[in-house]
């Protein structure tokens, strides 16, 4: 078993199941007082963000009223930053973003 955050969670490996990385943050299942299975984590919490945004512009709302929220230009600044990084580690060098 190893256990670290670079695949934020434990890898695990055994002969029947391989190896697998268990990432406990991202879902996890728990059940509410009433005995009901519930999931949480930051997994499901984006996707219910996402649907209240949604709702939001549905009902008549406007982007403004979403309030701060990452967009397709803060994807784009994290899409340069991955591929900088690649760039960096296969040249060896610095990479002016």
């Amino acid at each position: 078993m190893e256990c670290d955050s670079q695949d934020r969670g434990t890898i695990t490996c055994n002969y029947d199941d391989g190896m697998q990385t268990h990432n406990m943050s991202f879902l996890r299942q728990r059940f509410d007082k009433q005995g009901r299975e519930v999931f949480e984590g930051y997994g499901m919490e984006s996707i219910a963000d996402f649907a209240r945004n949604v709702n939001v512009l549905l009902d008549g709302g406007s982007l403004a009223d979403l309030g701060d929220y990452p967009d397709g230009y803060d994807g784009l600044e994290a899409t340069k930053i991955a591929a900088g990084v690649h760039e960096s580690l296969e040249t060896g060098g610095i990479v002016e973003l």
